[in-house]
Protein backbone atom coordinates (compact mmCIF):
# COMPACT_ATOMS: atom_id res chain seq x y z
CA UNK A 1 0.00 0.00 0.00
CA UNK A 2 1.34 3.42 -0.89
CA UNK A 3 2.02 5.44 2.20
CA UNK A 4 -0.32 8.30 1.27
CA UNK A 5 -3.22 6.05 0.25
CA UNK A 6 -4.68 6.07 3.75
CA UNK A 7 -6.20 9.45 2.81
CA UNK A 8 -8.02 7.76 -0.06
CA UNK A 9 -9.26 4.97 2.20
CA UNK A 10 -10.63 7.20 4.94
CA UNK A 11 -14.18 8.59 4.80
CA UNK A 12 -14.40 12.36 4.38
CA UNK A 13 -15.55 12.89 7.96
CA UNK A 14 -12.42 11.27 9.46
CA UNK A 15 -9.39 13.40 10.35
CA UNK A 16 -6.05 11.71 9.74
CA UNK A 17 -3.28 13.08 11.95
CA UNK A 18 0.15 12.31 10.53
CA UNK A 19 2.27 11.63 13.62
CA UNK A 20 5.57 13.19 12.61
CA UNK A 21 7.51 12.81 15.86
CA UNK A 22 11.22 12.05 15.28
CA UNK A 23 10.90 12.69 11.54
CA UNK A 24 12.60 15.75 10.02
CA UNK A 25 10.94 18.84 8.59
CA UNK A 26 11.53 17.80 4.98
CA UNK A 27 9.52 14.62 5.58
CA UNK A 28 6.61 16.75 6.78
CA UNK A 29 6.93 18.99 3.73
CA UNK A 30 6.69 15.95 1.46
CA UNK A 31 3.60 14.66 3.25
CA UNK A 32 2.00 18.09 3.09
CA UNK A 33 2.49 18.02 -0.68
CA UNK A 34 0.79 14.61 -0.73
CA UNK A 35 -2.30 16.10 0.86
CA UNK A 36 -1.83 15.70 4.61
CA UNK A 37 -3.05 18.73 6.58
CA UNK A 38 -2.93 17.61 10.22
CA UNK A 39 0.35 16.73 11.96
CA UNK A 40 0.98 15.47 15.48
CA UNK A 41 3.96 15.90 17.80
CA UNK A 42 4.50 14.65 21.35
CA UNK A 43 7.62 16.46 22.61
CA UNK A 44 7.51 20.17 23.33
CA UNK A 45 11.01 21.08 22.14
CA UNK A 46 10.65 19.17 18.88
CA UNK A 47 7.18 20.59 18.29
CA UNK A 48 8.37 24.18 18.79
CA UNK A 49 11.29 23.73 16.41
CA UNK A 50 9.07 22.28 13.69
CA UNK A 51 6.35 24.84 14.23
CA UNK A 52 8.88 27.61 13.63
CA UNK A 53 10.71 26.07 10.68
CA UNK A 54 7.46 25.08 8.92
CA UNK A 55 5.62 28.34 9.57
CA UNK A 56 5.29 28.90 5.80
CA UNK A 57 2.98 25.88 5.54
CA UNK A 58 -0.72 25.81 6.33
CA UNK A 59 -0.62 23.05 8.95
CA UNK A 60 -3.08 22.11 11.70
CA UNK A 61 -0.86 21.14 14.65
CA UNK A 62 -1.92 18.54 17.21
CA UNK A 63 0.09 18.14 20.40
CA UNK A 64 -0.51 14.53 21.39
CA UNK A 65 2.06 13.88 24.13
CA UNK A 66 2.02 14.43 27.86
CA UNK A 67 2.23 18.15 28.63
CA UNK A 68 3.85 19.28 31.86
CA UNK A 69 2.15 22.25 33.46
CA UNK A 70 5.34 24.32 33.39
CA UNK A 71 5.39 24.07 29.59
CA UNK A 72 1.81 25.16 28.98
CA UNK A 73 2.79 28.66 27.87
CA UNK A 74 5.16 27.25 25.25
CA UNK A 75 2.44 25.26 23.54
CA UNK A 76 -0.52 27.64 23.88
CA UNK A 77 -0.68 29.92 20.88
CA UNK A 78 1.06 27.41 18.62
CA UNK A 79 -0.87 24.14 18.80
CA UNK A 80 -4.41 23.99 17.41
CA UNK A 81 -5.38 20.86 19.35
CA UNK A 82 -4.13 19.27 22.55
CA UNK A 83 -5.09 15.59 22.83
CA UNK A 84 -3.59 14.90 26.23
CA UNK A 85 -5.55 16.81 28.87
CA UNK A 86 -5.11 14.47 31.83
CA UNK A 87 -5.92 16.53 34.93
CA UNK A 88 -8.15 19.35 36.14
CA UNK A 89 -5.08 21.31 37.22
CA UNK A 90 -3.63 21.19 33.70
CA UNK A 91 -6.94 22.38 32.29
CA UNK A 92 -6.97 25.30 34.71
CA UNK A 93 -3.52 26.36 33.52
CA UNK A 94 -4.45 25.94 29.87
CA UNK A 95 -7.57 28.08 30.25
CA UNK A 96 -5.57 30.79 32.04
CA UNK A 97 -2.86 30.79 29.37
CA UNK A 98 -5.35 30.92 26.50
CA UNK A 99 -7.23 33.81 28.05
CA UNK A 100 -4.04 35.70 28.87
CA UNK A 101 -2.75 35.29 25.32
CA UNK A 102 -6.20 35.84 23.76
CA UNK A 103 -5.74 32.71 21.69
CA UNK A 104 -7.69 29.49 21.27
CA UNK A 105 -6.79 25.86 21.88
CA UNK A 106 -9.14 22.92 21.42
CA UNK A 107 -8.52 20.17 23.97
CA UNK A 108 -9.42 16.51 24.25
CA UNK A 109 -9.63 14.64 27.52
CA UNK A 110 -7.20 11.74 27.64
CA UNK A 111 -8.71 8.56 29.05
CA UNK A 112 -6.52 5.75 30.37
CA UNK A 113 -8.86 3.09 29.06
CA UNK A 114 -6.28 0.31 29.44
CA UNK A 115 -5.63 1.06 33.13
CA UNK A 116 -1.88 0.71 32.57
CA UNK A 117 0.09 2.65 35.16
CA UNK A 118 2.66 3.90 32.67
CA UNK A 119 -0.04 5.62 30.62
CA UNK A 120 -1.42 9.03 31.51
CA UNK A 121 -5.05 10.05 31.49
CA UNK A 122 -8.22 10.06 33.54
CA UNK A 123 -9.72 6.76 34.52
CA UNK A 124 -13.39 6.73 33.42
CA UNK A 125 -14.41 7.00 37.08
CA UNK A 126 -12.11 9.95 37.79
CA UNK A 127 -13.29 11.70 34.65
CA UNK A 128 -16.92 11.67 35.74
CA UNK A 129 -15.91 12.70 39.26
CA UNK A 130 -14.05 15.69 37.78
CA UNK A 131 -16.76 16.67 35.33
CA UNK A 132 -18.39 19.36 37.46
CA UNK A 133 -15.06 21.10 38.01
CA UNK A 134 -14.14 20.83 34.33
CA UNK A 135 -17.49 22.38 33.43
CA UNK A 136 -16.91 25.23 35.89
CA UNK A 137 -13.55 26.04 34.28
CA UNK A 138 -14.70 25.69 30.68
CA UNK A 139 -13.86 28.60 28.42
CA UNK A 140 -14.52 29.46 24.79
CA UNK A 141 -10.79 30.11 24.53
CA UNK A 142 -10.07 26.53 25.55
CA UNK A 143 -13.08 24.34 24.78
CA UNK A 144 -13.17 20.63 25.50
CA UNK A 145 -14.02 19.03 22.16
CA UNK A 146 -13.67 15.29 22.69
CA UNK A 147 -11.83 12.28 24.05
CA UNK A 148 -8.50 10.61 23.28
CA UNK A 149 -7.09 7.26 24.31
CA UNK A 150 -3.98 5.17 23.80
CA UNK A 151 -5.22 1.62 24.05
CA UNK A 152 -3.34 -1.61 24.47
CA UNK A 153 -1.09 -2.85 21.67
CA UNK A 154 -2.95 -4.90 19.09
CA UNK A 155 0.11 -7.08 18.64
CA UNK A 156 0.48 -7.95 22.33
CA UNK A 157 -3.12 -7.77 23.57
CA UNK A 158 -4.95 -9.21 20.61
CA UNK A 159 -7.91 -8.16 18.49
CA UNK A 160 -10.74 -8.91 20.93
CA UNK A 161 -9.11 -7.15 23.88
CA UNK A 162 -8.39 -4.03 21.82
CA UNK A 163 -11.95 -4.07 20.55
CA UNK A 164 -13.28 -4.27 24.10
CA UNK A 165 -11.35 -1.11 25.04
CA UNK A 166 -12.55 0.74 21.96
CA UNK A 167 -16.10 -0.34 22.69
CA UNK A 168 -15.79 1.14 26.20
CA UNK A 169 -14.39 4.37 24.77
CA UNK A 170 -17.32 4.64 22.40
CA UNK A 171 -19.77 4.14 25.28
CA UNK A 172 -17.98 6.77 27.36
CA UNK A 173 -17.96 9.20 24.44
CA UNK A 174 -21.70 8.78 23.88
CA UNK A 175 -22.43 9.06 27.60
CA UNK A 176 -20.48 12.31 27.84
CA UNK A 177 -22.52 13.71 24.96
CA UNK A 178 -25.34 13.97 27.48
CA UNK A 179 -23.17 16.38 29.51
CA UNK A 180 -22.49 18.80 26.65
CA UNK A 181 -22.33 22.55 27.14
CA UNK A 182 -22.39 24.13 23.65
CA UNK A 183 -19.16 25.95 22.67
CA UNK A 184 -17.50 24.92 25.95
CA UNK A 185 -17.77 21.16 26.35
CA UNK A 186 -18.82 19.13 23.32
CA UNK A 187 -18.01 15.61 22.25
CA UNK A 188 -17.10 16.34 18.63
CA UNK A 189 -14.01 14.16 18.31
CA UNK A 190 -13.05 10.67 19.39
CA UNK A 191 -9.29 10.41 18.84
CA UNK A 192 -8.63 6.68 18.76
CA UNK A 193 -6.67 4.36 16.53
CA UNK A 194 -3.11 4.28 15.23
CA UNK A 195 -1.21 2.61 12.38
CA UNK A 196 -1.97 -0.95 13.47
CA UNK A 197 -5.61 -0.55 14.51
CA UNK A 198 -7.10 2.51 12.84
CA UNK A 199 -9.54 0.43 10.78
CA UNK A 200 -10.88 -1.21 13.94
CA UNK A 201 -11.16 2.21 15.62
CA UNK A 202 -13.44 3.45 12.85
CA UNK A 203 -15.85 0.62 13.67
CA UNK A 204 -16.22 2.06 17.17
CA UNK A 205 -16.87 5.67 16.25
CA UNK A 206 -13.38 7.16 16.01
CA UNK A 207 -13.26 10.23 13.78
CA UNK A 208 -9.61 11.14 14.46
CA UNK A 209 -6.86 8.61 13.84
CA UNK A 210 -3.22 9.22 14.77
CA UNK A 211 -1.07 7.46 12.19
CA UNK A 212 2.73 7.50 12.10
CA UNK A 213 4.63 4.55 10.63
CA UNK A 214 1.97 3.84 8.02
CA UNK A 215 2.60 7.32 6.63
CA UNK A 216 6.27 8.04 7.35
CA UNK A 217 7.72 4.55 7.56
CA UNK A 218 9.41 2.75 10.45
CA UNK A 219 11.04 4.93 13.05
CA UNK A 220 14.72 4.32 13.72
CA UNK A 221 17.83 5.89 15.11
CA UNK A 222 18.21 7.97 11.99
CA UNK A 223 14.87 9.65 12.58
CA UNK A 224 15.58 10.90 16.08
CA UNK A 225 16.10 14.63 16.25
Amino acid sequence: MAKASILDRLPDNITCIAVSKTFPEDAIRRKKEEGFQHFGENRVQEFLAKHESLSDLDIVWHFIGHLQSNKVNKVVGKADFLHSLDSVNLYRKLVHACEQKTTALKVLLQVNISGEQQKAGFSPEDLFASLEEIHSLASRACPVVGLMCIGSSLESAGDEFVRSQMREMQKLFLKLKQEEVPDLFEMKYLSMGMSSDWEIALEYGSNMVRVGSLIFGTRGVGNVR
